[in-house]
């Protein structure tokens, strides 16, 4: 008996597990006329009582070499009520590609695709002057920029890759009968910064003839040992305080946590909002598109405004940096700028 009682539990997991590598269902086989009219005839009834999704499944029961330019205009309808727009935007252009021998059946295709493309959620992808060799993608699928795309309501994902890292990142909540303009902004820079010591000057009218020519330095007698000048005392270092650099430098970081915070809700209320459209999804709460919106934008300000506080900290320090005269000090400083694996500039100069 314990020799039969491991295969025995074997084969009873083996059973409970078995739905779990159930081959998907198979495609819908060709029926008769009667029972295609039956189906197409129980799909009207499911749509006229609000049933779209068991209406959708009565006209994709019906196989596809019998559906006729009617069912599949059902079939779009209900995709698109069902938040499904690209799938019903798809069937739409293929109704009008194949009914061209059907006038009407093409112009009520077209009339129903047009009303869709202007009422479905959009995002129209733009790229600033300064973004260059990067590669756009909309929840994983390539999209070519600039362009304006349309998808299904709700969050998507927009990513711009240079070289393989990710250089731009951006979430967005897409709605009916609103088009998100979105500027695909990558730094195209890298900026490294090396100090030098200082290198002296050569003058203009230096050369080695002038060199040649000079006077021999003259030789002091040994009884007579030459004085030492007397020390200049130095001036005393009157330099600005770096109080007020960092007080804008600690401004910009309390600027910068707000932005953090504020994407942080926004991330939430977009959670909050697909939740919503999952649980009825002819039914979202308009709220919690509008309270993302207003996290964004509250981020959006927070970060210019700790971009502004750090420049102003960065240009304190730099200022401080010069002698009271208003000269630069000798200090240099070399700037190399890369873009990719080739592009070099290289800028130096004296603070």
């Amino acid at each position: 008996m314990r020799r039969l009682a491991r295969p025995l539990a074997l084969l009873l997991a083996l059973s409970h597990a078995a739905p779990l590598f159930a081959a998907p269902p198979p495609a819908p086989a060709i029926a008769s006329p009667a029972a295609v009219t039956k189906q197409y005839k129980l799909g009207v009834r499911l749509q006229a009582a609000g049933k779209v999704a068991e209406a959708l499944a009565a006209f994709e029961s019906i196989h596809v070499s019998q559906r006729t330019f009617t069912t599949r205009l059902y079939i779009a309808e209900c995709k698109q009520r069902l938040g499904r727009v690209r799938e019903a935007e798809r069937e739409l252009e293929s109704v009008v590609a194949e009914a061209a021998g059907e006038p009407a059946m093409r112009s009520t295709a077209e009339s129903d695709l047009a009303s869709l493309r202007q009422h479905a959620p959009k995002i129209s992808l733009r790229l600033t002057p300064k973004t260059v060799g990067v590669s756009v993608t909309l929840d994983t699928e390539p999209v070519a920029a600039p362009s304006t795309v349309i998808v299904d309501p709700g969050p998507h994902v927009i990513v711009a890759r240079r070289e393989g890292a990710i250089v731009f990142r951006k979430d967005v909540l897409a709605e009916a009968d609103r088009d998100v303009p979105i500027d695909v902004d990558a730094p195209p820079l890298v900026i490294t910064a090396v100090v030098a010591p200082a290198l002296p000057i050569a003058t203009a009218d230096a050369s080695p003839s002038d060199a040649s020519k000079a006077t021999p330095p003259t030789r002091t007698s040994p009884t007579a040992p030459s004085t030492p000048p007397p020390a200049i005392p130095a001036a005393p270092e009157n330099r600005p305080s770096a109080l007020p650099a960092y007080l804008s430098l600690a401004v910009g970081g309390v600027f910068a946590g707000t932005s953090i915070f504020a994407l942080t809700k926004r991330n939430d209320s977009i959670a909050s909002y697909k939740e919503s459209c999952d649980r009825v999804p002819l039914d979202c709460d308009p709220s919690l598109a509008t309270e993302a919106r207003r996290w964004e934008a509250g981020a959006w300000v927070s970060a210019g405004a700790a971009v502004v506080a750090i420049g102003i900290g960065t240009t304190l320090l730099i200022v401080r940096g010069k002698d009271p005269a208003g000269h630069a000090t000798t200090s240099s400083l070399s700037l190399g700028a890369r873009l990719g694996a080739r592009s070099m500039v290289q800028l130096e100069g004296r603070f």
